[in-house]
């Protein structure tokens, strides 16, 4: 080792990533891609040569070819995607207890004490404003005799200031 002033350089390991994202995966095929890709196999192209050309996998090549010789279309299938938590009817019962002035918290509880699986707040908010997306509950405030006189008077005061 060399005896001086250089600095001892230890292994320093490298930064550990913040904020990796998982990978989504290939980009889904557009509708218009697909319709291509059977247009090539109806014209006579193999699922090897649409493969390589339209830049997708193999299997989903096959997989296109058995929708679309099953249902005749190639649009997405309905049914994707997670399903709901409430059914129609559940949702209208709760559409029906927000118009009678009940909060979230209060129909969560009368919810889950009928369901087998448990709904959270957020879900009943979110019901809601699907449903009603106008309710808004004002609690309209009590006015007495005395404060009706003095807005009363005020009004007619700028009135006469306005000139009517």
């Amino acid at each position: 080792m060399e005896s001086g002033n250089s600095p001892i350089i230890k292994d320093v390991p490298p930064p550990r990533l913040v904020c990796v994202e998982l990978n989504p995966g290939p980009p889904k095929m557009s509708v218009g891609e697909r319709e291509r890709v059977i247009g090539f196999l109806q014209g006579g192209g193999t699922p090897q040569e649409a493969a390589i050309s339209f830049g997708c996998g193999l299997s989903s090549v096959y997989d296109l070819k058995k929708k679309f010789e099953e249902t005749g279309t190639v649009a997405t299938r309905p049914g994707q995607g997670r399903k709901r938590k409430l059914s129609k009817k559940q949702r209208r019962a709760i559409e029906k207890k927000a118009l009678r002035g009940k909060d979230t918290p209060q129909i969560t509880r009368e919810v889950n004490a009928k369901l087998d699986e448990k709904v959270s707040e957020e879900t009943i908010r979110r019901s809601i404003k699907e449903q009603l997306q106008y309710l808004v509950v004002e609690e309209q405030e009590e006015l007495s005799e005395a404060h009706e006189q003095r807005r009363l008077e005020y009004c007619q005061s700028n009135l006469e200031l306005i000139g009517h």
